[in-house]
């Protein structure tokens, strides 16, 4: 990591609210910092994809490097 970036810590439900919102905002703001979560986040994430990539709008691709821009 780069001087100056910020690492969060992030909850899931958070990590889960950004990737519903599917908002390129939040993706403006995570592109900034570095986020880490724990493993259950991953598994949480997996588990309601389709409901995600529903809500958000989000074709599997673009749901695909949302998930990696926010833990990029």
């Amino acid at each position: 990591m780069g001087a100056g970036s910020t690492n969060y810590v992030l909850d899931a439900n958070v990590i889960m609210a950004v990737l519903i919102s599917g908002k390129a905002y939040h993706r403006e703001i995570l592109s900034a910092v570095h986020c880490y979560s724990i493993d259950f986040v991953y598994d949480e994430i997996h588990k309601y994809e389709s409901v995600i990539q529903s809500r958000a709008k989000l074709s599997e691709d673009a749901f695909v490097r949302f998930v990696f821009d926010v833990f990029d």
